[in-house]
């Protein structure tokens, strides 16, 4: 099997993330509510990277894959406007490591 170049493939969206939020991920966790500022769409990748208190990258990332979107628009008495709930699947199922702070 072929490794997938998801920066030739797709947009690729580079976001920090906490680390409990991070580590849910690996628990099942498969929505992140964001602030719409970047017009995500469905099959656009994020790189997730583990950010410390100090929201310095801790060198943890993973990738997922956008798979639905649900706007302020379309559920305004749960969602601020602006911000939209990303609903992803892990495209790697693992997360990374390496000594320069994430991708």
């Amino acid at each position: 099997m072929s490794q997938l170049n998801i920066e030739k493939t797709n947009t690729v969206h580079h976001l920090k993330i906490q680390k409990e939020h991070f580590d849910a991920i690996f628990g099942g966790k498969t929505a992140e509510i964001r602030n719409n500022d970047r017009d995500f769409k469905v099959g656009e990748f994020l790189v997730l990277n583990e950010v410390d208190s100090s929201l310095e990258k801790t060198g943890r990332w993973t990738v997922v894959c956008i798979n639905h979107i649900l706007t302020a628009d379309e559920f305004p008495c749960g969602l601020q406007k602006g911000y939209c709930m990303l609903s992803f699947g892990l495209s790697n199922n693992r997360f990374f490591e390496d000594s320069e702070g994430g991708l």
